[in-house]
Order: C-alpha cells, then structure tokens, then sequence
C-alpha cells in the first residue's frame, strides 16, 4: 500500500516535467533519490523503493527527524507528501514531534500527509491471551484480548490517536488522504483528486516511513 501511495504521487507529478525526488527511510536504513525530471526517473524511483528491504523488528526512524532532514538542502517550492502511519511516541509542547518540522515545510510548500492504515490495528481481537511487541523498544506485553472492556478500551484509544494525528495534519497545513488496507486505495486515491485539484501540481520530494 505504501508503494501504491508513492506510485500515485509519482503519477500525478510526473506529467509535463515537473521534478520528482524521495527520502525514504525503513528504520534502519536512510537514502535520499534527487529530484528529477522524465518517466525513466519515475520508473527508477519507484524501483529504488520497492527494493528496500524491511528492517529489523523494533527498527524505527522518527518521523520528525526525517522531516528535517528534507528541509536541508533547500527545496524548490512544490509539492511534499508524506506517506506515513504517523504514529510517534514523542511529544513535545503537547503535539506529536511531527508536526513542528512539517509545519516549518509549509512555509515554503504545499503538503500531503498520505496516512498508511491498517485497520487491524483499531481493534484488538477476542483471541485469549496474546503477545504484543513495541515497534520501536521490541518489549513485548501479554493481553488478555477476551476481556470486553479492554477491547472497547483499545478500539476508544485507537480511534483517539488517529482524530488526533488527522488534527495535527491540519494543523500543519497539509492535506490529508488516508488510504487503508481494506479498501480499494484507486477509488481513495480519485475521490481525493477530484476534491483537491491544486495537488496534481508538481512535487520537490516524497517523505517515506
């Protein structure tokens, strides 16, 4: 699904000569593609990128930390999307670490905050006892997923993180398109385009996490 997202920025960027680039990070592993011009580019790109391995479990590089790496060097003014699960652990003045450095991007940029979702991770399943690991630490935790309340608990706290994460896009000055494993993301990806026609101008880069 990440692949499709970028796929799509790629596509509606790509046409009459706009530039194209990409900083993509998997936790372990950090590179940056220039931005350039031309479908053989694209074609590279989206190449490069699906040919980048997972990291190991409990890998993972801070959004906000990839997000100022893109400030630097300066970009051309354009188009930067973001695609992302935007789950953060760090907070600072009461909002996600994101979202200060991918607001300092809208000074000169519009953006596109594409949100990956899986919506297994919404709800917790009635499946006894069940092991889960933190992404980012590898410590593991047993849950007794039988219990109704936690479950309603879970499914309260999940939908709480994402309205928050929806928020604080907006409240950086980027668009939101959230795309999901359980749906058709092409019919997401339309209905989105058609709303908002000014982001099929050109891109200056593609975040990815």
């Amino acid at each position: 699904l990440v692949l499709a997202a970028i796929t799509t920025v790629v596509h509606l960027t790509v046409r009459g000569g706009n530039r194209v680039g990409a900083l993509v990070s998997n936790g372990e592993l950090t590179y940056r593609i220039p931005a350039l011009s031309g479908t053989a580019h694209a074609r590279y790109l989206m190449k490069r990128i699906a040919a980048t391995p997972r990291a190991p479990e409990a890998t993972r590089t801070g959004l906000a930390t990839l997000l100022e790496s893109l400030r630097r060097p300066q970009l051309r003014r354009g188009l930067v999307a973001v695609v992302s699960d935007f789950l953060e652990s760090g907070v600072v003045a009461g909002e996600p670490s994101w979202e200060r450095p991918l607001r300092a991007l809208s000074d000169r940029h519009q953006l596109l905050g594409i949100e990956v979702l899986d919506p297994r991770e919404l709800e917790l399943p009635a499946a006894g006892l069940v092991t889960f690991a933190d992404p980012e630490t590898g410590r593991q935790l047993e849950v007794q997923t039988s219990d109704a309340g936690l479950r309603r608990q879970y499914a309260a706290a999940a939908q709480a993180q994402r309205t928050a994460i929806a928020t604080s896009l907006r409240h950086a000055g980027a668009a939101h398109l959230q795309l999901r494993t359980d749906r058709d993301w092409l019919t997401d990806v339309v209905r989105f385009v058609v709303a908002r026609r000014r982001f099929v101008l050109g891109a200056v880069g593609t975040a990815v996490r």
